[in-house]
């Protein structure tokens, strides 16, 4: 069997108990163990010609599973607590806002009708970012970078 056949085999038998292991790992969060698992295989084909595949190479795909979640959870953190500090050290913006009032005119479309509804209902985040296809901090981070367009925006006209 030639080495390409023999890494297609390895990732097809291996990606879905790979992404189940994530996904465990990660609170069922899918998105982020869809990320994960495909930077396990990702590096997986990048060593693989280090790599012994008439080896049972499972425990090593499992090893680097473990590996890249850990990096991923120490990133999750930094970055939950950057964008928290950078959302606290920007003005709030009001839930509920009646019409396009002008601060909002530097928007997009999309930016505009995102944040109305990352602030319709705070509780549906977790929704709103699985429906646009996104992890939450993806959201938090988009989130972030509108309100900051906004201060800035807000700061260039006073």
């Amino acid at each position: 069997m030639s080495r390409k056949k023999q890494l297609n085999k390895i990732i097809s038998e291996n990606y879905e108990p790979i992404l189940r292991y994530c996904k465990s790992k990660l609170s069922d969060d899918l998105f982020s163990a869809e990320d994960c698992t495909q930077d396990v295989f990702f590096l997986f084909v990048q060593k693989s010609g280090e790599l012994n595949l008439k080896q049972n190479i499972r425990g090593w795909l499992y090893a680097t599973a473990d590996r890249i979640i850990k990096q991923y959870l120490k990133r999750k953190a930094k970055h939950t607590e950057y964008v928290t500090d950078s959302l606290d050290s920007v003005s709030d913006i009001p839930a509920e806002v009646e019409g396009r009032s002008a601060v909002f005119d530097e928007l997009t479309d999309d930016e505009y009708i995102l944040l109305k509804r990352y602030y319709s209902d705070k509780s549906e985040r977790l929704y709103l970012a699985g429906e646009l296809g996104i992890s939450l901090n993806t959201l938090y981070k988009r989130i972030h970078d509108i309100k900051q367009k906004l201060h800035n925006n807000q700061k260039h006209k006073t």
